[in-house]
């Protein structure tokens, strides 16, 4: 049997600039009292770069309240309003684990079998797998404003150079649980990252973020800066708009964000 072949330099075929669109899906479960735990899974995909990537989560976190009432003991979940509940400020540690897949598909040529100097088209699959530890500390001070702190250090099982030598865009990586840093350089070796979020009246939102990375593939030291407003309506409908800029030694580039979501 033919052994399965490397992927060559320009094996996939590379798209025209920004033509990449990936789709998500995201899924979660999850406690939150004063422990907050949880799993959540994601799937993306990128068919201009033949890639998919499927991931695992698992978080643990506790929340520390200040000041908070004694009300919330004397009603059960079931007769306590959701709006009627008093802001409590809070404080939370959370820790997590998890894993990302991403697996490209490519058209190769395999050798021929019994030394025969004929080759034949065949599909083969570069991988990489992911490993995610992160940190997070996330202050509610006040019922309009919350910031969140958050250190992730990511590992992987291959060469990470050879594995995106054949993506024509590094943001083709990112999946439902990437965070701002990953889009920017593509496979990350660690990201510190800032955001900043107010919730204004009439349901509006603006989430601001800055962020640190370093590539796995170059060590090569990335920031970026993200403002999004988001509006709310009808309790479950969303929409958005954003503006995001990220800048190395070498580089810079701007995009522009549109959202549209649903939230069950």
């Amino acid at each position: 049997t033919a052994p399965t072949p490397k992927p060559p330099p320009g094996a996939t075929p590379a798209p025209p600039p920004d033509s990449d669109k990936t789709n998500t899906f995201t899924a979660g479960l999850g406690y939150e009292r004063n422990w907050d735990i949880g799993v959540g899974v994601s799937y993306a995909s990128t068919a201009a770069e033949n890639l998919t990537t499927l991931g695992g989560t698992l978080y643990a976190g506790y929340i520390f309240e200040f000041g908070a009432s004694k009300k919330e003991d004397q009603q059960s979940d079931e007769d306590q309003d959701a709006e009627d509940e008093p802001f409590i400020p809070s404080f939370e540690v959370k820790g997590t684990v998890g894993t990302n897949n991403y697996n490209q598909k490519y058209i190769a040529n395999a050798p021929g079998r019994n030394g025969s100097k004929k080759t034949k088209k065949i599909t083969a699959d570069n991988t990489i797998a992911q490993k995610q530890f992160e940190l997070e500390l996330d202050g509610k001070p006040w019922e309009w404003f919350e910031a969140k702190l958050q250190y992730t250090k990511y590992n992987y099982d291959k060469n990470v150079a050879a594995f995106q030598s054949a993506l024509d865009e590094p943001r083709a990586l990112k999946s439902g649980a990437a965070s701002f840093g990953s889009t920017l350089s593509g496979l990350s070796s660690n990201e510190a990252e800032l955001d900043l979020n107010f919730f204004l009246p009439l349901d509006f939102e603006v989430d601001t973020a800055l962020t640190s990375t370093t590539a796995a593939a170059t060590n090569l030291k990335e920031t970026g800066a993200k403002v999004e407003v988001y509006k709310t309506w009808a309790e479950r409908w969303k929409t958005g708009l954003g503006f995001e800029r990220s800048k190395t030694d070498t580089d810079a580039q701007s995009l522009w964000i549109a959202d549209l979501s649903y939230e069950f």
